[in-house]
C-alpha cells in the first residue's frame, strides 16, 4: 500500500510538473493600446516598429523561452474608451505587459491603472511633467522625456534671439499646456525682458484657424510658440500663410519636426521654424541606416520617426522582460528602470529616478526643400543634463 501511494505521489508530481512547464512555455502577451483613429499617422508606423522588434525576439527564441504575442486595440483617442480597453486587456486577455501609443493625457491615465493593478506599462508618449513626478508609480514608464526638458532645450536656442513679445497658441491637451507653461517659465528665467502678450488653446483637431490667427495678429507679437500638429497644424499653416502671419513672426513648434505631423502641407510649410524633431535624411549613423534598410525591406516604406521609436520602446520592454529574474508583473516592473539597449538612435538607458529614458531628441530648423524632410543646424539635446536634480524629482515624488 505504501509503495502504491509513493507511486501515485510520483506520478502526480510528474504530471503537475509537466503542466507547470507547459504553462511556463505559453506565449507572453503584450497589449498595445493605440489611437488608430486620430493619431494614425504616428501610431501605424509605430505599431510596425513594435511588430518588427517582437519578430526579432521570436526569431531568437522568444523571451525566456516563450514566444511573444502582440494584441493591438484602438482607444479612438477617447479616455473612457481607453479605460475600457485596458480593463479588458487586463482582466479578459491577461496581458503580461502594456505598451501605449495614444495621447499623453490618456497614457497618464492608463499609467494610473497600471500602478493600481500592478501591470508594467511603457508609453510612447506620456509627455506631461507630473506624469512620472507628482503622479509617480513604479509600474508606469515612458520612453520620452518631460515637457520641462524639451522646453529647456528650446530655450537654450531661443534665449539668444532678439524676440521679446511672445504669443502662445496650441491645442487644449495635456502635452501642449504642459510644454507651453514650461517654455514660458524657462524663457522668462533666462530673459526677464520677454513678455507673453496672449495665449489661446483650442479643442484638438478642431482648429478654427481664422479665429486663432486673427487673435495672434491683433497682439502683434514678435514670435509665437505653437505646439500644433496633425490637421490643426495644417490649418494653422494654410491660414497663417494666407493672412501673412509668418511674414512678421518667428515660430517655435515642438511637434513640427516630425514628418508625421505634416499631413499634406510639406510644400506649404514656412521656412525657418525652430522645431523639435528628428534629422530625417540628415541622420547618417550606421545603426540608423541599417535599421531603415531592414524596416523598408519588411514594410516597403520609410520608418520615419514614429516607426523608429515604436521599435525602440518595444525593444526596451522586451529587453527588460529578458533580463528580469522571472516574468511576473512585479519582476518586469522592477527591471525596467535598470534597462538599457543599443538602438537605431544610439545607446538608450531608462532613468530610475523618473521612469523615463534618456533617448532625447533633436532641435533644428525644419527644412522641406526639394520635397525632402530634414533638420538644418540641428543638435541633439541631453536629457540627463536638462532634467532637474534627482533630489528635486524625489521631492516631487513625495520621497525624502
Amino acid at each position: 500500500m505504501r509503495k502504491c501511494l509513493s507511486l501515485i505521489a510520483l506520478l502526480f508530481s510528474v504530471c503537475t510538473g509537466t503542466v507547470a512547464q507547459a504553462a511556463d512555455l505559453s506565449p507572453l502577451r503584450i497589449g498595445l493600446i493605440a489611437d488608430l483613429t486620430k493619431l494614425s499617422a504616428f501610431s501605424t508606423p509605430s505599431i510596425n516598429g513594435v511588430k518588427m522588434a517582437i519578430d526579432e525576439a521570436n526569431a531568437m527564441g522568444g523571451i525566456q523561452g516563450r514566444k511573444v504575442d502582440l494584441i493591438v486595440r484602438d482607444d479612438r483617442g477617447d479616455p473612457a474608451s481607453a479605460q475600457d480597453v485596458v480593463t479588458y486587456m487586463d482582466q479578459a486577455e491577461k496581458v503580461d505587459a502594456l505598451l501605449v501609443h495614444s495621447w499623453s493625457h490618456i497614457a497618464k491615465s492608463l499609467s494610473g491603472y497600471a500602478g493600481h493593478n500592478h501591470i508594467p506599462l511603457l508609453a510612447f508618449w506620456m509627455t506631461i511633467n507630473d506624469a512620472t513626478w507628482d503622479n509617480y508609480n513604479p509600474y508606469g514608464f515612458s520612453i520620452d522625456d518631460t515637457p520641462l526638458v524639451q522646453a529647456r532645450a528650446l530655450v537654450g536656442r531661443v534665449q539668444k534671439l532678439p524676440y521679446k513679445r511672445w504669443y502662445i497658441a496650441g491645442p487644449d491637451v495635456g502635452y501642449a499646456r504642459s510644454i507651453s507653461e514650461s517654455f514660458k517659465e524657462e524663457l522668462k528665467k533666462q530673459r526677464p525682458d520677454v513678455e507673453f502678450v496672449g495665449e489661446i488653446y483650442t479643442p484638438a483637431m478642431k482648429l478654427d484657424a481664422n479665429t486663432v490667427v486673427g487673435a495672434i495678429l491683433a497682439k502683434q507679437p514678435d514670435a509665437v510658440f505653437s505646439p500644433y500638429f496633425g490637421s490643426d497644424l495644417s490649418q494653422y499653416v494654410r491660414i497663417g500663410r494666407k493672412r501673412g502671419l509668418f511674414d512678421t513672426t518667428f515660430h517655435v513648434n515642438p511637434m513640427a519636426g516630425f514628418p508625421e505631423s505634416m499631413g499634406g502641407i510639406r510644400a506649404e510649410f514656412p521656412p525657418n521654424w525652430l522645431v523639435i524633431g528628428y534629422p530625417g535624411s540628415a541622420l547618417r549613423t550606421p545603426e540608423y541606416l541599417a535599421f531603415v534598410d531592414q524596416y523598408k525591406t519588411k514594410y516597403h516604406t520609410h520608418p520615419q520617426w514614429a516607426g523608429t521609436v515604436g521599435y525602440i520602446y518595444a525593444k526596451m520592454l522586451l529587453q527588460a522582460m529578458h533580463d528580469a529574474p522571472n516574468l511576473t508583473h512585479d519582476s518586469v516592473a522592477e527591471q525596467l528602470p535598470k534597462t538599457a539597449i543599443d538602438s537605431p538612435f544610439g545607446h538608450i538607458t531608462m532613468r530610475h529616478i523618473d521612469n523615463r529614458s534618456d533617448m532625447g531628441g533633436w532641435i533644428g530648423i525644419a527644412d522641406f526643400s526639394a520635397n525632402d524632410f530634414k533638420l538644418r543646424d540641428f543638435e541633439h539635446y541631453d536629457v540627463n543634463k536638462l532634467s532637474p536634480p534627482d533630489a528635486w524629482i524625489q521631492k516631487k515624488r513625495g520621497q525624502p
